[in-house]
């Protein structure tokens, strides 16, 4: 339980200001679930991208993914994907669908990608909300641990 408030209170804190209004949320973390936390070096002139994304995989093999983004327009962590996971790298991906935001702008699709380098636990993030510009942001990622 501490973790879980933990988690959810570091996730709030690292929320861009575009999505200031987004309520902390209930995570629940499973007995056993792998928890991977990207830290984000987010440049100022980008308007969704996180500061940070938490990506758990259950015993199950079910994989969510948390973040600003995604609390704002899901409310909750979305099921995510794995794309390719080879010696060299790994790729997560998953979509936020037919999103609105408080400026009555609609999108149909937000895909999103998450490419993790094994070898040095660098990260690169893709967003492309559909019809829009897409973002780009290098980080780091590494197993989350309690604080």
């Amino acid at each position: 339980m501490k973790f879980s408030v933990w988690l959810s209170a570091a996730l709030l804190a690292l929320t861009p200001p575009a999505f200031a209004e987004t309520k902390s949320p209930d995570l629940k973390i499973p007995k056993g679930a792998t928890l991977i936390l990207c830290e984000w070096d987010v440049p100022k002139s980008h308007t969704t991208s996180p500061e940070a994304t938490l990506l758990m995989t259950e015993t199950s093999g079910r994989i969510t993914v948390t973040d600003g983004l995604v609390l704002y327009y899901a409310g909750a962590p979305v099921k995510a994907e794995v794309q390719l996971d080879n010696a060299h790298r790994t790729v997560w991906a998953w979509s936020l669908r037919r999103v609105k935001d408080n400026g009555n702008q609609y999108v149909d699709d937000i895909k999103v990608r998450l490419t993790l380098q094994k070898a040095d636990q660098s990260a690169l993030l893709f967003i492309n909300p559909v019809g829009y510009m897409t973002e780009s942001v290098r980080g780091t990622c590494g197993a989350a641990t309690e604080k």
